[in-house]
């Protein structure tokens, strides 16, 4: 579990967020180097891969997720999920939250003030009975979860907290998954702002403190580039796939190294945002 005090952010960084989040539409158009992003884009890409490492703890506790069913009704589509927590301490109340792309992380929506963990990191949306507490599963429907309604590659962020204290535990859910593998290699691709202004790569498995090389093509617009794997055999990178000009295209860059070869493919732009 991660202090409170490591994942607090000054109130500046917290309102140049919130501008962003309500005009995602002021990134730049066009080739931009990372490095000459506007500070507004480069702290809120920080928080969303600070919350997507963990916290800063990546072998720390996580929510997760477990797919239970599909819902449609008259609002779409839905992805419904339980939602585990192991390693958290049994018993409760704690605090669900909830930060969807495009909103300010300040303004997180509260889902529950009263989750319930057992001793296995069930939580469940009611004190749990005390023969519960050492239960794996729930088919009695007093367990604790979710339903996102979601774009291709869009991730939904949780976090578990308890009322009067300082730790979280932060979970990443992406019902819709962009990801390729081979070889032993992963990489993903993360919206970062409904309209894909930004794209979040990321992935595991490759030659720790190795080079990648980055083939990128945007609508037309090619990248070659080299990009760094660190110690762990992790990368980590943005991409800004606007091209001048053109309002949607689709981002495919191919990641290769001399152990695998990946390719991923999201589409951005503000009409290529349709939840599934």
């Amino acid at each position: 579990m991660q202090k409170k005090m490591f994942f607090l952010v000054t109130s500046f960084i917290l309102m140049a967020v919130a501008v962003w989040c309500q005009n995602p539409a002021g990134v730049p158009i066009g080739p931009v180097e990372e490095n000459k992003l506007p500070d507004v884009v480069v702290k809120m890409i920080k928080v969303q891969m600070f919350w997507d490492d963990g916290l800063n703890n990546p072998s720390g506790p996580r929510l997760r997720f477990e797919r239970l069913a599909d819902i449609s009704n008259d609002k779409g589509h839905f992805f419904h999920y339980q939602v585990f927590a192991e390693g958290v301490p049994e018993g409760g109340p704690y605090r669900m939250e909830v930060w969807k792309i495009g909103t300010p992380v300040d303004s997180m929506a509260t889902l529950s003030e009263n989750v319930y963990a057992n001793r296995k990191g069930v939580l469940f949306a009611q004190k749990p009975k005390p023969e519960q507490r050492d239960v794996v599963s729930v088919d009695d429907h007093t367990d604790f979860d979710v339903a996102v309604r979601v774009s291709l590659g869009e991730p939904v962020r949780f976090v578990l907290s308890p009322k009067k204290s300082d730790w979280m535990v932060p979970g990443t859910l992406v019902a819709v998954p962009v990801e390729a593998s081979d070889k032993g290699c992963i990489a993903r691709a993360l919206l970062s702002s409904p309209g894909g202004e930004v794209i979040l790569i990321s992935g595991e498995g490759f030659s720790p403190n190795s080079q990648v090389a980055l083939d990128g093509d945007s609508a037309g617009e090619t990248l070659k580039a080299m990009r760094s794997v660190d110690s762990s055999g992790r990368i980590h990178w943005t991409e800004l796939p606007y091209v001048t000009g053109k309002n949607n295209g689709m981002l495919k860059d191919t990641i290769t190294s001399p152990g695998c070869k990946v390719t991923l493919e999201i589409p951005w732009g503000p009409d290529n945002y349709r939840p599934q």
